[in-house]
């Protein structure tokens, strides 16, 4: 590939990768682990090109501290893939289990295939076997140049593995496009490895970044913004989809009790919190295909794919066991209490209103039975957990 082709790949790549960065003030707002490793690929990819583009246009030159200077950049492209591609596993993985602790177990084995990967490329500064540079301060592919392309792959299809055996475990998971993300950076590796010298990869890179921020857009659309927490227009969505489908879900209804007070005791921050709260402990409790969303206010719900009501009894017993633990250990200046209804959704008995209905109306009379202890003197606070 000549010097213009080159240059011209790198350029639309690193244009596509300028507009991804310049636009994602929203992804840049919301924080969190997967918004840190999205903005780390963006980062990386950018650098990478910039790496690139250097390597072209110093391949050949003899200035004097060219040939120093192309092999330093030559080494870093080497290894640039294989960081990339690491995050990317790491982020694959969150975004299907949303697990830290499952994160830095997998991570380890990952970590480890990019120190190898770094100590042959050090190794290769010694005895060129990766790459070298010929009296010209031309690049010249090593012997065993495509172990380069090879570790690539392999990282590469480690993601592929997290996201087939999660769907092959009944896990699902919206708003990721994985297939467009991962298909063009594959593509991208497979040319650069079979005709050497051109500069595929980081277009494929840079094109299904594109794709994954598309997705993230889509679902940032559907999430609640303090909580994180999906939101109503997606419970709609789902119920919609199920009704489609002829498919029953599983919903559990919660209300927060005494939010008021907490706002007017405590300040609204504190009531912010209490939100959060209850969002972390729903996503502490919920199998890994159950969609926790947030109505509106202090209202949330739990809904379950081919759910039946002992599903729905046994997360609502988990729920008041992590719930009581945490008003145990908590520091916090108030302390939670909810009021939970469930039902299950029938799509060829009843309509989305109506399940929805009955859910909310189990767990008014919840609420309704609370209130009423608590005007005979009762204590007011969390029911105990009983097994279901």
């Amino acid at each position: 590939m000549n010097l213009i082709s080159a240059l011209l790949n790198d350029a639309i790549a690193m244009a596509l990768i300028l507009v991804l960065l310049t636009h994602s003030a929203i992804i840049r707002a919301r924080g969190g682990l997967r918004h840190q490793q999205i903005l780390s690929m963006l980062l990386i990819i950018g650098a990478s090109i910039l790496l690139d583009m250097g390597s072209v246009l110093l391949d050949g030159r003899t200035f004097p501290g060219a040939r120093i200077l192309s092999l330093t950049v030559n080494t870093l492209l080497h290894m640039s893939p294989m960081l990339f591609l690491l995050i990317f596993c790491r982020y694959v993985h969150y975004r299907l289990y949303a697990d830290r602790t499952r994160l830095r177990n997998v991570s380890r084995n990952l970590v480890m295939l990019c120190i190898l990967a770094a100590l042959i490329l050090a190794l290769n500064l010694f005895v060129p076997v990766i790459f070298s540079l010929d009296a010209s301060n031309h690049y010249r592919g090593g012997p065993a140049h495509f172990l380069h392309y090879l570790s690539m792959l392999l990282t590469a299809g480690v993601s592929i593995f997290f996201y087939v055996r999660f769907h092959m475990a009944g896990g699902t998971v919206r708003f990721f496009p994985f297939w467009i993300c991962i298909l063009p950076m594959v593509l991208g590796i497979l040319i650069q490895a079979a005709f050497l010298g051109t500069s595929a990869m980081w277009c494929g890179a840079a094109v299904g970044m594109a794709g994954l921020y598309m997705g993230l857009q889509n679902e940032l659309s559907y999430l609640d913004p303090l909580t994180s927490l999906y939101n109503r227009n997606y419970l709609r969505l789902l119920l919609q989809l199920a009704a489609k489908e002829k498919s029953e879900m599983g919903g559990i209804m919660i209300d927060m009790d005494g939010m008021k007070l907490i706002n007017d005791q405590f300040g609204h921050a504190q009531g912010d919190r209490a939100l959060c709260d209850v969002a972390d402990l729903l996503r502490a409790i919920r199998p890994p295909d159950c969609h926790a969303i947030r109505l509106g206010g202090d209202e949330f719900m739990l809904l379950l794919p081919r759910c039946n009501t002992s599903m729905l009894l046994g997360m609502e017993y988990r729920l008041r066991e992590r719930l009581a633990d945490f008003n145990r250990v908590s520091t916090r200046v108030y302390e939670l209490s909810l009021s939970l209804g469930h039902a299950v959704f029938e799509p060829d008995r009843e309509s989305a209103d109506d399940f929805l209905r009955s859910v909310d109306g189990q767990m008014y009379e919840e609420k309704k039975k609370k209130h009423a202890r608590e005007a005979q003197g009762g204590i007011h606070g969390v029911p105990q957990a009983s097994p279901p």
